[in-house]
């Protein structure tokens, strides 16, 4: 295949990327919630998938920097993410404060695991939770991160909205679906979750949403890790107390 015709099928592949969208009654239905019906991590895989400029900002980004914003995300899904960070990091300079530049960029940086990453992404989804609240991944980050802090309430006053959208893209709808199965599963109901598992699975298929247990082994791992902080926390409330009675004594 000649380098012209290579061209040819990435930008096709980009249209297609565009137009794939699911309409919300086909996506409510799926997942089994109604449009009334609202009683009832992490985002990776949809992160990795977000390349399309953002609407209304200026200036547009050039099709030579969509071709290279859709090179960024297939250097990230083989996992070369110092490439796809170089790709990023050049549009980026051009057209600044696009909130899926912004966000994939930290995501990468931090799936490099390298060490402050953690810190340094939890800032950005802070921001841009504040400075882009329209952000549909901003929003479902942020609302998995108060998950995974057990603030179940403020989480869920994020993610209901969002299903007010009139249009739903399938990685708006897979970051969806994947907050509301951790919803779920922290809220102590499982049948819920593995039900709207299933829905996600048959509308995206396996290979493309992550599995069950994954989403198990990740609430497990949450509240184990807030169990520690608590005893952290309990002894260094122990050992100011004790140094403070010295100090009397």
């Amino acid at each position: 295949m000649s380098k012209k015709e290579k061209e040819q099928q990435k930008r096709r592949k980009w249209r297609k990327a565009h137009k794939e969208r699911l309409n919300r009654t086909r996506a409510m239905r799926t997942i089994g919630i109604g449009d009334d019906d609202f009683s009832v991590h992490s985002a990776e895989m949809a992160l990795l998938e977000i390349y399309w400029d953002s609407p209304g900002m200026d200036p547009p980004i050039s099709p030579e920097d969509n071709d290279k914003l859709a090179d960024a995300i297939e250097f990230a899904h083989a996992k070369e993410y110092q490439k796809a960070i170089d790709l990023l990091t050049e549009v980026n300079a051009k057209v600044p404060g696009r909130p899926s530049i912004i966000y994939n960029l930290a995501t990468f940086r931090y799936l490099q695991d390298e060490e402050g990453r953690q810190e340094e992404y939890s800032e950005i989804i802070d921001m841009l939770f504040r400075d882009f609240p329209d952000y549909f991944f901003g929003q479902t980050t942020y609302a998995t991160r108060l998950i995974a802090q057990d603030r179940l309430d403020e989480a869920w006053d994020i993610l209901q909205p969002l299903y007010q959208i009139k249009h739903l893209h399938i990685t708006e709808f897979k970051a969806l679906s994947s907050a509301v199965i951790a919803y779920n599963l922290a809220d102590g109901d499982n049948e819920r979750a593995v039900q709207i598992h299933r829905a996600a699975v048959e509308v995206c298929g396996e290979d493309s949403f992550p599995s069950m247990e994954s989403f198990e082994t990740r609430l497990q791992i949450n509240r184990l890790s807030r169990f520690i902080e608590r005893i952290k926390s309990k002894k260094r409330g122990t050992k100011k107390t004790t140094t403070k009675s010295r100090k009397k004594g």
